[in-house]
């Protein structure tokens, strides 16, 4: 039933429209969703990442929706682009030259 509710709750979160009236009703849930989880497993079983639950939900007033500020697709193309990469000794410069010939190479196609 916990799990359920952590995976409904995580679902609101990155959802693209969110309605402000039902923040309350979202920030209740995962207190006691919360609450009922530290109730079944040990104290142990526990370290920052899962209190950060709890913030996750103040962030959506204080910055906005969740997959604005994702950084996937970042990583992403980030992966793409090291894939380009021919000598490993010198990354950040060879990734700024594959960017550049795949940007001309984008432009004269």
């Amino acid at each position: 039933m916990s799990f359920i509710s952590v995976s409904w709750m995580f679902n609101k979160n990155c959802a693209k429209v969110i309605d402000p009236n039902t923040m309350e009703v979202l920030r209740e849930e995962v207190a006691k969703t919360m609450s009922t989880i530290d109730k079944i497993f040990l104290p142990t079983n526990f370290d920052v990442m899962t209190h950060l639950v709890i913030h996750i939900v103040e962030e959506l007033d204080l910055c906005g929706l969740v997959a604005t500020r994702w950084m996937y697709p970042i990583e992403h193309y980030m992966k793409v682009l090291k894939g380009y990469v021919p000598n490993l000794a010198q990354l950040k410069g060879n990734m700024a030259n594959v960017y550049s010939i795949e940007k001309a190479i984008g432009f004269y196609t």
